[in-house]
């Protein structure tokens, strides 16, 4: 599928797609079946940051910002949990896609959150800019302590702050997801995949659809990804994987919401 790539004054269509890879994930009970790099639906294009919309076929949707300063405006208090398309208003002036707005009723009707008139009341499209938020450094603990590890409407953080070494979270089945990982200085590879699963914890034999980080690229100082995931509420579970390693000066932080288990 072809990603409608959202610039400032016109929308395009360009090719986009993930590459196999080899990579055999450790947590696997049985051969994994594929394994890609998610292409997003659509993309909007900001001064030092892509906004990346990742929607699967069963509505789901994941906002991954891909930013090269260390600043992502997605970190704005006002989107830090806003929903896909509250997030694409803020980001672009043109019509919100028709898979985000159902998203969102599903999550109305649900109580997540507030209805879309609501949500966007006194707010003309496009009003967020990435400068918007000013950073004394790259991915500062602040930012992740208030932003990645302090919200009610996940069940479980896991955060490791400025360490080096290997460090990783493996959550075998989420009903909601968020990611953090900044490199404020030197270098490291990580990665950040999913799983669909039909019920807790089966996940064997399923594809690993890779978020950032398929075939365990380098990363230089001031890559930032930051991740949020919405299900609604006929979509599966996932199962998420998210690992940082070796060396740099970095922060990785999860939180994930698991209960209850309803399949």
């Amino acid at each position: 599928m072809k990603p409608t790539r959202i610039l400032p004054a016109a929308v395009v269509l360009v090719a986009c797609g993930g590459q196999p890879d080899e990579h055999l994930d450790r947590h696997e009970t049985g051969p994994v079946a594929s394994s890609s790099t998610e292409a997003p639906r659509y993309v909007i294009e900001l001064p030092g940051e892509e906004v990346r919309f990742l929607v699967d076929e069963y509505g789901s949707v994941g906002v991954l910002g891909v930013s090269r300063t260390g600043v992502s405006v997605l970190d704005e208090p006002e989107l830090d949990e806003a929903s896909p398309a509250v997030v694409f208003h803020a980001l672009s002036r043109e019509p919100i896609p028709e898979a985000l707005l159902r998203l969102h009723e599903d999550l109305v009707g649900r109580g997540r959150v507030p209805r879309l008139e609501e949500a966007i009341a006194g707010r003309v499209a496009g009003w967020a800019r990435p400068t918007a938020r000013a950073l004394s450094q790259p991915c500062r603990n602040s930012t992740f302590t208030e932003l990645h590890c302090a919200h009610p409407d996940y069940d479980s953080s896991v955060c490791w702050l400025n360490i080096s070494g290997a460090r990783e979270t493996w959550v075998p089945y989420a009903h909601r997801f968020k990611a953090g990982y900044c490199l404020q200085d030197g270098q490291n590879w990580g990665h950040l995949y999913y799983k669909n699963v039909l019920n807790c914890g089966n996940h064997a034999n399923f594809a690993d659809h890779y978020i950032w980080g398929e075939g365990h690229p380098i990363y230089d100082a001031t890559t930032y990804f930051t991740y949020v995931w919405w299900r609604p509420s006929d979509a599966p579970l996932r199962a998420f994987h998210h690992m940082s390693t070796f060396g740099g000066t970095r922060d990785f932080a999860s939180r994930y919401s698991q209960s209850p288990c309803d399949g």
